[in-house]
């Protein structure tokens, strides 16, 4: 019978500007297991993801609630459409991308909150943690 393997877990709360949170290894949430098979179908590496747990309203009804999400580290240049764990100075979102010529927006779902748009010198300032490749809800 294969092992599954274990994925370190992690925080990540969608922050307002000012208010500074890293993604960050959490002691609360244990590790949770995902099977080899779920992660070869997925196409990744045990060592490059992490579980991040999501709070935040502004990507509802795809993430609703408290989310658990796979977080594939080496998959960090971004494809538009694709969610991504990001962090912009010291905060740290999760949003859709939508790629344009000069510009990236950083989409939420849920109408009520605004869209960010990233352009010139501030393009610099957006780090790709990683893309969401697998979501998870508590039911």
């Amino acid at each position: 019978m294969e092992t599954p393997d274990f994925i370190p877990a992690h925080l990540l709360t969608d922050t307002p500007p000012g208010k500074p949170l890293q993604p960050e290894k959490s002691t609360a949430t244990p590790p949770l297991l995902f099977s080899r098979e779920l992660m070869d179908e997925l196409g990744i590496d045990k060592n490059h993801c992490g579980i991040f747990s999501v709070h935040g309203e502004a990507m509802k009804p795809t993430l609703d609630g408290r989310c658990e999400l796979l977080v594939d580290f080496s998959d960090n240049k971004l494809a538009d459409g694709g969610i991504y764990a990001l962090q912009i100075g010291s905060r740290s979102l999760v949003r859709r991308v939508k790629l344009l010529l000069r510009q990236i927006i950083l989409a939420c779902d849920n109408p009520e909150y605004p869209d960010m748009t990233i352009e010139g010198e501030d393009l610099n300032c957006l780090k790709v943690i990683g893309r969401v490749r697998y979501i998870g809800r508590r039911a």
